[in-house]
């Protein structure tokens, strides 16, 4: 069963963490993202704005690339952010990389913040498609 999708202003990228991850702008999902940018979007939005180190990041999604993978799939997620005006999302400075959280409409976001609505939301899956994500505060909170 999924839940009811939140109303998302036009021209507003919202995030769903809940079930599925998914990044949706203007109310369709964003196919200009390649599966690796998404993982990596994925991840840092799992960060709830906290900034990682390329190392971290390459540790978690991309075990058994080198760094220069991760260059070209942060440039990729780069991209497809810019293309809808949306880049200054990301936070960037040498070997660390984030998102500014207050600029997402995020469901998990959302839920951190106590929302009833985005209470509703969550029905125990959070970002499915990605092993990394399972073990999160956001289960922990339910024990």
């Amino acid at each position: 069963r999924h839940a009811i999708k939140p109303v998302i202003p036009k021209g507003q990228l919202y995030i769903q963490c809940f079930g599925p991850f998914e990044v949706f702008y203007n109310g369709e999902p964003l196919l200009s993202l390649t599966k690796r940018a998404k993982e990596l979007f994925a991840y840092l939005v799992d960060q709830a704005g906290a900034v990682s180190s390329a190392a971290d990041i390459i540790s978690t999604l991309f075990p058994n690339n080198a760094e220069s993978y991760f260059r070209v799939v942060k440039r990729d997620l780069e991209k497809a952010l810019a293309e809808i005006g949306e880049e200054d999302i990301l936070v960037k400075s040498w070997g660390k990389l984030g998102i500014r959280r207050e600029k997402l409409l995020c469901d998990y976001y959302e839920y951190l913040d106590g929302n009833p609505d985005a209470l509703n939301l969550y029905r125990g899956a959070y970002m499915l498609q990605y092993d990394w994500a399972q073990p999160t505060p956001l289960h922990m909170k339910e024990q």
